[in-house]
């Protein structure tokens, strides 16, 4: 398993940073750990330095992502040995402000670890045993003579587990394994070079609470530990770099980010060296695989000259003489030239859930695509060609695709892609077409956000799609602790990422892990609730008295289930029909909200109000308008070209029965009080504009024929009232504001492309409103006075419902978009996405507040299998 080997590459620098947190609280300095690992075997794989700063108490609290990783057993015994030993008041002063190593060493098929301790003053090793002794009643302390020295065991009372540890030259060396202690004093062990401790100290970074380092070649010792089998290709490429890798962490309640550098050794034939003299640039492969990509690798070129001149040194240096006989022998050099210029600068390789393989690299010119094909492939069925000879990809793209030796493929845009199989290449065609891709997939598109803009290696693995490879690739050991969902969190790793920038000859490093925290948003729901069908409409939440809250959804057999904020049942009742626009509550509690056929008022209960429902007398097109005034509280209902009016009482208003609109009323009707009168607003889909008074008398009409099918929103101009205005979208004239005085006002905004939907309003209480466009896939936002972009945010797939503004707090609005593969996105105040987002969920949703006087925000949305989660974040 070629792929999931780096995964355990990765886990394993997770685990030891988890490890080092739970140690992390003493006051520790970055002074320099030269010194300390003089002593140290070489056969150390990975080594950290670590300091810490006043928040890791907090931290440690906080986090689940440390016993995720190292297991509910082996957390508890090391804080209790942090908070027993180390930071016991009698051992403070040995310990205040030192710099800690902790390192990782194979020893007989598996992992041991030592943790190197400068100390302010000297314990002899004669009297560690008493000052350790006096420190906690949990452990029993003795002394050890074995292995030609004198060791201080510590067992713990419930545990029996035992540490051991000895001072040796001024340092405390502490490890569960006593051998690797014994070779820390032996003296014809071989330690760590001069030189390795220059490049590992060299590398610190002052601003980071813990750095790694790694010899590049030290990878397949530690990857044999864990996996059964030869490592794969993909860790080769890592382990032949040759150099050495520094990284720091910057740490997130549900992400692990390292940031750092690899040092290449300059003479180094590995294969990812090529990579290291090219630029960063944007990958953009991803947007072709499909979701059931467990992993993959991706490669992008800045200049592909310069590599396929690399490429061919390095394959000749391999020696490969039979397999490059055979080439030049098939492909002449006239079509060999045609390929490096039709081949692109991206490629990739991917490893689906089911084992199997896919190839894609980008064409330069697709136009060329057919008369190419026919000089080195045969047809083998509509759009579906075979290669002629073996090896093409291998000699155009090197290791990376030497898997691909003549395999089948098919070219979508200017991307080919390729399998072994001709049924992995129609199953591939099928998920495309269905657009069941990788980046709908929220854990993807998470991963997404934290990465570097641009690279040239990347790799990423999906834990749960990988699952099956990956315990089938571990040793029995490891592959049962990554079952075992009780005592780990492995399995709520949502995504694992390693990326490489080129960096003149070296590469800048970036590993990103994200956690499936139960503390974090779409990690584990608060609650969830059966229904029995989808939603047909977002989640409202409303009161149910004066201190607490409900919540009403409604799904698709018309049934309304009212719920208390914590997920238990209140009631459920079918309605005639879909609920149309947003429920209104009155200040006596009652809810008043229509169908296409009727009126309700219902109480918090779910019984209706005397009187209530109401038929129509004619089909409802959108909800009601509740237009609050001193002259008398009124209801008015879109309903095609009429305006249904109604009192609190339900009775019908006879002086707006008569009203007849030209053309389909567009969405919900206005209400505002301009100048101390009331004025309900209407727009058409035939470019008419009413604004009438309370009793239904027409104050002012607009007639500007055009094509409207866009929402209406409301401008208030509180120097001028009369040019408060109405704001629509039109294809024929741009963004239109039809204002109460008859004037008409084109803003003066111009689009690449014309808006597909459009938000109007407030994202921050003191500031103005804003213009916020979408196009299918972009979202970018306008103040209304010129054609400046304030913001652009472009999305990976189609946006497939209007997005909608929704309050957080009186002063507060996020802005919240559903797109294809059900993902939803909110950003805040500030345009930023909101952490944890996107999120997978069904286009009706509610995002917002539960409870009154309580902070905490909360996603409510359904998915496919018609349960309704609540998520707090």
């Amino acid at each position: 398993m070629r792929n999931t080997i780096i995964l355990t590459v990765l886990l394993f620098i997770a685990v030891v940073a988890a490890s080092i947190y739970y140690f992390a609280d003493i006051n520790f300095s970055q002074k320099n750990p030269a010194a300390t690992l003089k002593h140290h075997p070489a056969n150390t794989l990975f080594m950290a330095q670590f300091t810490n700063d006043d928040t890791n108490n907090e931290l440690l609290g906080k986090f689940d992502i440390f016993e995720a990783l190292l297991g509910k057993e082996e957390s508890l015994e090391i804080a209790a040995l942090k908070s027993n030993l180390l930071n016991a008041p009698n051992f403070a002063e040995y310990t205040k402000d030192v710099a800690i190593v902790l390192s990782a060493h194979p020893l007989k098929e598996r992992l041991a670890f030592l943790y190197a301790i400068p100390l302010n003053k000297e314990i002899k090793a004669t009297d560690l045993k008493q000052s350790l002794a006096s420190l906690n009643k949990s452990y029993e302390v003795d002394r050890l003579d074995t292995l030609g020295n004198s060791f201080v065991s510590l067992k713990h009372t419930l545990t029996k587990k035992s540490l051991y540890a000895i001072t040796f030259h001024s340092i405390l060396y502490a490890s569960y394994d006593l051998a690797l202690l014994a070779q820390v004093l032996d003296k014809k062990e071989t330690k760590l070079s001069d030189a390795e401790i220059r490049s590992f100290v060299a590398s610190l970074s002052e601003n980071s609470p813990l750095n790694l380092y790694a010899n590049n070649a030290s990878l397949a010792k530690l990857a044999a530990i864990y996996k059964q089998g030869k490592a794969g290709s993909y860790l080769q490429f890592l382990d032949s770099l040759q150099g050495q890798t520094v990284v720091g962490l910057n740490f997130k309640e549900d992400a692990y980010i390292f940031s750092g550098t690899s040092t290449l050794t300059k003479d180094s034939k590995a294969y990812l060296n090529l990579f290291s003299q090219q630029k960063p640039v944007t990958q953009s492969l991803a947007n072709y695989f499909p979701e059931n990509t467990a992993s993959y690798m991706q490669i992008a070129l800045s200049d592909k000259t310069s590599f396929s001149s690399a490429l061919a040194r390095y394959i000749a240096g391999k020696k490969e003489t039979k397999k490059l006989d055979s080439y030049r022998t098939n492909i002449p050099d006239s079509i060999d030239a045609a390929l490096k210029n039709f081949f692109g600068n991206e490629f990739a390789s991917i490893q689906l859930n089911s084992g199997e393989s896919l190839g894609f690299i980008t064409l330069k010119d697709s136009l060329k695509a057919e008369s190419i094909f026919s000089k080195i492939a045969s047809r083998q069925q509509e759009g579906i060609y075979r290669f002629d000879n073996s090896n093409i990809l291998y000699f155009n793209y090197g290791d990376l695709l030497a898997n691909f030796q003549r395999p089948y493929f098919t070219r979508i845009n200017n991307v080919l892609i390729f399998a072994n199989q001709l049924s992995e290449l129609t199953a591939f065609t099928k998920r495309y077409t269905n657009k069941q891709l990788l980046q709908q997939q929220a854990a993807f598109q998470n991963n997404k956000e934290l990465q570097a803009e641009q690279a040239n290696v990347f790799f990423y693995i999906n834990p749960t799609q990988a699952k099956a490879q990956i315990k089938q690739d571990l040793k029995n050991k490891y592959a049962k602790n990554f079952m075992d969902t009780d005592t780990y969190g492995y399995q709520d790793f949502n995504s694992w990422s390693l990326q490489l920038a080129g960096a003149e000859g070296n590469f800048s490093s970036k590993i990103i892990a994200l956690y499936k925290s139960q503390k974090t948003v779409g990690g584990a729901a608060t609650w969830t609730y059966e229904l029995g069908s989808k939603l047909i409409n977002r989640p409202w939440v409303l009161k149910q008295d004066a201190s607490q809250k409900l919540i009403l959804a409604q799904e698709q057999d018309h049934t309304v289930h009212a719920l208390k904020t914590d997920g238990t049942k209140l009631w459920s009742a079918v309605f005639e029909g879909e609920i149309l626009g947003t429920p209104v509550q009155l200040p006596d509690y009652t809810i008043l909200l229509n169908t296409s056929k009727r009126l309700y008022r219902i109480l918090p209960n779910g019984d209706n109000y005397d009187g209530f429902s109401i038929a129509l007398p004619v089909r409802a097109t959108y909800g009601l308008t509740y237009v609050k005034s001193n002259q008398g509280n009124l209801l008015v209902i879109p309903a095609g070209n009429r305006i249904l009016a109604y009192t609190e009482q339900g009775t019908s208003v006879a002086s707006w029965e008569d009203i007849d609109l030209a053309g389909s009323i567009l969405y919900q009707l206005e209400a505002q009080e301009i100048n101390g009168k009331m004025h309900i607003m209407a727009g058409t889909s035939t470019g008419n504009f009413y604004f009438f008074n309370q009793q239904g008398s027409l104050i002012q009409e607009i007639n500007d024929p055009g094509t409207y099918q866009h929402k209406l929103s409301f401008k208030k101009d509180a120097s001028q009232p009369q040019k408060s205005s109405l704001l629509t979208l039109s294809e024929d004239h741009g963004m239109v504001q039809y204002a109460l005085n008859g004037e008409k006002n084109v803003l003066p905004i111009t689009w690449k492309e014309t808006p597909q939907y459009y938000v109007y309003g407030q994202i921050t209480g003191n500031k103005a409103a804003s213009l916020i466009f979408f196009s299918p896939t972009t979202m970018w936002t306008h103040k209304t006075k010129d054609s400046i972009v304030n913001y652009q945010y472009t999305f990976p797939q189609k946006i497939n419902a209007l997005p909608k503004l929704v309050s957080i707090s009186s002063q507060i609005n996020w802005l919240t978009v559903h797109t294809e593969g059900d993902l939803i996105y909110a950003f805040n105040e500030k345009g930023s996405l909101v952490e944890g987002f996107p999120l997978t969920g069904l286009p009706h949703f509610y995002i917002g507040p539960l409870q009154e006087g309580n902070s905490t925000n909360y996603l409510i949305s359904s998915k496919r299998d018609h349960k309704l989660y609540c998520y707090p974040f």
